[in-house]
């Protein structure tokens, strides 16, 4: 699985199977996994140095990584700019297409039998013979196991129940270029400003940007982000991953898109029995 913290700005890392090498042997197939290298870099001293202190507590752990200096780092990916001092490398790292992804989970429970309701918005969840009923535009059905996984929405879900879940919901913002030549093949990040890589088709994308963006819910996230904000962010991606790879300037960026992401006020996944609520779990 990948491991992403939200704002502590340190690299995700990829541990073993999850949807990754292994998936196609139990979901069917791959969802687009391409394991890489990882590099999170550094454009001073000091900054170098803080992301020393997760690197180390990652390798205590178990995770293959290690710190390398500036020229270390280009001997690993060449395309990195000469302002790069540090950097935190790990040899496994990757990405998958989350697209991909749900439709091989879509597949897979259907022929295990599941019945998937597409674009059935529950309307709550209440006490009922066995267990709960959960109701929906048209319809209900008995469930002896409730499990959430609403993420952004989890505290409107949680509230029917009498639970406050405190949920912060973060504006993500991502950049994508035109199909360009290779340029880099690693997953590369900025600390608390940026992630960067490149697919099999060219196009390289710029995950992320200056300047932290929150709605208040995720219902009215459009008429509650800032434009300006948004604008700013991407172009401040842009700015950023061209400072990364110098080389990134031959091309243009072509589209740009916004998701939420939803966190917890100690930034901890939701992952257990709803308090005080039997039959009702969290996975969010």
């Amino acid at each position: 699985r990948s491991v992403e913290t939200g704002g502590g700005g340190v690299p995700g890392v990829w541990w073993g199977g999850g949807v990754g090498g292994d998936a196609g042997q139990w979901l069917g197939g791959g969802g687009g996994f391409d394991g890489r290298k990882g590099l999170e870099v550094a454009f001073s001293e000091q900054v170098a140095e803080e992301l020393g202190v997760p690197q180390r507590l990652r390798s205590e752990a178990g995770a293959p990584m290690e710190m390398v200096g500036g020229n270390g780092a280009r001997e690993i990916e060449p395309a990195l700019s000469e302002e790069i001092v540090g950097a935190a490398y790990s040899e496994v790292d990757g990405y998958a297409k989350s697209y991909g992804i749900g439709i091989l989970f879509h597949a897979a429970l259907r022929e295990a039998g599941v019945t998937v309701r597409d674009g059935t918005p529950v309307l709550g969840v209440e006490p009922g013979p066995g267990g709960h009923v959960v109701r929906w535009a048209g319809g209900k059905a008995s469930a002896r196991l409730v499990v959430m996984t609403s993420n952004v929405w989890i505290g409107k879900l949680a509230a029917w129940f009498g639970v406050h879940l405190p949920i912060a919901i973060r504006v993500n913002q991502g950049t994508i270029s035109e199909r360009m030549r290779p340029l880099f093949k690693s997953i590369l990040r900025v600390p608390n400003e940026l992630s960067l890589k490149q697919f099999e088709d060219g196009t390289v994308l710029m995950g992320g940007g200056r300047g932290e963006h929150w709605v208040e819910d995720a219902d009215q996230g459009d008429v509650q982000q800032n434009i300006a904000i948004v604008k700013s962010k991407m172009a401040g991606a842009a700015e950023c991953a061209r400072r990364v790879v110098p080389s990134l300037r031959e091309g243009r960026v072509v589209r740009t898109w916004t998701g939420y992401e939803g966190f917890a006020s100690d930034n901890q996944p939701l992952i257990g029995p709803m308090p005080g609520v039997e039959g009702v779990y969290v996975a969010a």
